[in-house]
């Protein structure tokens, strides 16, 4: 996996580009924009899994396989945010 320093580094990354992708999921999802959700959920997904988060990888997974057919309803997206919220407060914990 590397150094100490370079696995803190990339779940500081982790914590910054979280932040990032649900913010633009959100505002794709407001304004309709389908493959923009599914692009930021997909991103989401890979991140998670490399950080060990894998109830919000599945769950981005799904999500992401929704995106396929129509546009998620907004409780698809704060139930991505909610489990989000948990994988960084993991996160946080590790750094601490």
């Amino acid at each position: 996996m590397g150094t100490e320093a370079e696995f803190r580094d990339m779940l500081e990354e982790f914590l910054r580009a979280s932040e990032r992708l649900l913010g633009d999921m959100r505002k794709a999802h407001v304004a309709g924009r389908r493959a923009d959700v599914e692009r930021a959920v997909h991103t989401l997904k890979s991140m998670a899994r490399m950080v060990g988060a894998t109830s919000l990888a599945d769950l981005c997974a799904t999500t992401e396989a929704a995106c396929a057919h129509s546009l998620v309803p907004i409780h698809a997206v704060e139930e991505v945010a909610a489990r989000l919220a948990g994988a960084q407060g993991a996160v946080r914990a590790c750094l601490a």
